[in-house]
């Protein structure tokens, strides 16, 4: 991961891609902070993919604000950024791989009402990992269970 993010940093700065850099290096500023923030601790695909959505997150939240404050000139650049970022995502599996997954999971486990949630949830967080959003995973174990 980290030797991607490397490799991109160099290709684009010999394009001369400004966008492109900037969004690199705040990947690479988020895994350096993670890898301060927890020395020792490996930086797996997981790790990795939840950093790069919290990226993603923090710059569509400004986006809805630029756009709420009528400055569509600085939402612009934001959504550039996301674009460059997302690149960095593992591909996201479908809702109805999760729903197939979930249904199989609840047979399993027996699981028949919202107070089984949090064992569907942790059984459901741990086969997809970054391949599939907690929020999507919640939302279909909700609608299984209810």
């Amino acid at each position: 991961m980290k030797e991607r993010l490397m490799e991109d940093l160099k290709t684009a700065m010999k394009a001369r891609q400004p966008e492109k850099v900037a969004s690199i290096k705040s990947v690479r500023q988020a895994v350096i902070g993670f890898e301060k923030d927890n020395p020792g601790k490996e930086l797996t695909e997981d790790v990795f993919a939840s950093l790069v959505d919290g990226l993603i997150k923090t710059r569509t939240k400004s986006i809805e604000e630029y756009t709420k404050a009528d400055r569509l000139d600085l939402a612009e650049p934001e959504q550039v950024e996301i674009d460059f970022i997302k690149v960095y995502l593992p591909e996201r599996v479908n809702e109805e791989t999760i729903r197939e997954f979930a249904l199989a999971t609840k047979t399993e486990t027996g699981a028949s009402s919202m107070q089984d949630m949090g064992m569907m949830m942790g059984k459901l967080k741990a086969h997809f990992g970054a391949t599939a959003k907690p929020a999507d995973i919640s939302k279909i174990v909700k609608e299984i269970l209810s």
